[in-house]
């Protein structure tokens, strides 16, 4: 009897955590950084293409290029919020902790308004960097 009671509690037990682990989690990116470092140069470059959101689920822009830190990791993601904020094109960073990411990073929020957003500098690429890419 012992047995099955400790196979029932097992099971319960890992259907619980399946569960939990199921349910969809909104972490920041500082965060996700604490359980796993931020994506390496690979990883970020499928950042690129992928839209931002804010608070209230309004896409305020898009990923544009991924700027890495000294050990290659993202520092910013380069993000066009032109047609947010009203412009043909306007790129801006977004530092990574500011960022939001959930659904496995399959969605990436920043928390900004739009006077917010509007107030960041825009961006200048400097030499060999470029949009579309990871640098």
């Amino acid at each position: 009897m012992p047995k099955i009671a400790a196979a029932v509690l097992l099971t319960a037990l890992t259907c619980a955590v399946a569960i939990d682990m199921s349910l969809p989690m909104l972490v920041s990116a500082q965060e996700a950084t604490a359980v796993a470092p931020a994506p390496n140069k690979v990883e970020s470059g499928k950042l690129i293409g992928r839209e931002i959101t804010n608070g209230q689920n309004v896409v305020v822009g898009v990923v544009r290029a991924v700027r890495l830190d000294g050990q290659e990791r993202a520092a910013d993601v380069i993000v066009d919020v032109g047609k947010f904020v009203g412009t043909d094109q306007r790129d801006v960073a977004f530092a990574w902790k500011d960022l939001q990411l959930s659904d496995k990073g399959g969605r990436i929020m920043v928390n900004m308004s739009k006077a917010q957003i509007e107030g960041l500098p825009e961006f200048q690429y400097g030499e060999g960097r470029q949009r579309n890419t990871v640098f």
